[in-house]
């Protein structure tokens, strides 16, 4: 008889010799860096892989077993919940969010990079605002559980300061960025 868990063991073996090779060549801090800027990519994809298996499987049970899954639509949507506020902060460090361009294409470079920075330093503020009240009411929803699911809602809604923090870091970052360079071709070729 084949053990099916050999497969898993050696490819663990090699992911962690990777990472000790990794760690050889670089030091904790660019790790951790490194780490840190793909966070939200990694959340978010792996977020999505679970909602498309659990969807999958929903379909699968539903219209070939016929025994449809009472959990499925449930835990997609509070998936989807997570993903939206933890790719929001993916959007704002690859500035895939909608801008306005047409009007700010007209103002001159200097006028630019100052709306940018007072752009930024606004959502900064707003996202700052939502916290306090966000985490309140997390709190207050914790004590109801979710219908199929059967968990506490502050686990599904606790995504919102978590975002918002992830928001308020990314703004900051490129703020930063952005007061850094001196040409607003080169903020742009950032973005």
């Amino acid at each position: 008889m084949k053990n099916n868990g050999i497969p898993v063991i050696r490819y663990a073996i090699i992911v962690v010799r990777y990472l000790l090779e990794r760690l050889k060549k670089e030091s904790y801090s660019t790790m951790l860096k490194s780490i840190f800027n793909r966070i939200e990519e990694y959340i978010v994809v792996g977020l999505l892989a679970i909602m498309s298996i659990v969807l999958g499987l929903q379909v699968f049970f539903r219209y070939v077993l016929n025994m449809p899954l009472s959990w499925s639509e449930e835990m997609a949507r509070y998936l989807f919940i997570w993903i939206t506020f933890i790719g929001a902060g993916y959007g704002v460090k690859h500035h895939y969010h909608i801008e306005m361009e047409a009007l700010f294409n007209c103002f001159p470079e200097s006028f630019q990079k100052i709306v940018l920075v007072v752009t930024n330093i606004t959502c900064i503020l707003a996202y700052g605002c939502i916290i306090p009240d966000s985490v309140r009411f997390v709190a207050n929803q914790s004590k109801i559980v979710s219908t199929a699911m059967k968990i506490p809602m502050g686990f599904v809604y606790v995504s919102i300061p978590i975002g918002c923090l992830i928001l308020i870091v990314r703004l900051a970052i490129d703020t930063v960025e952005i007061i850094r360079r001196r040409d607003i071709s080169e903020i742009e070729e950032g973005r």
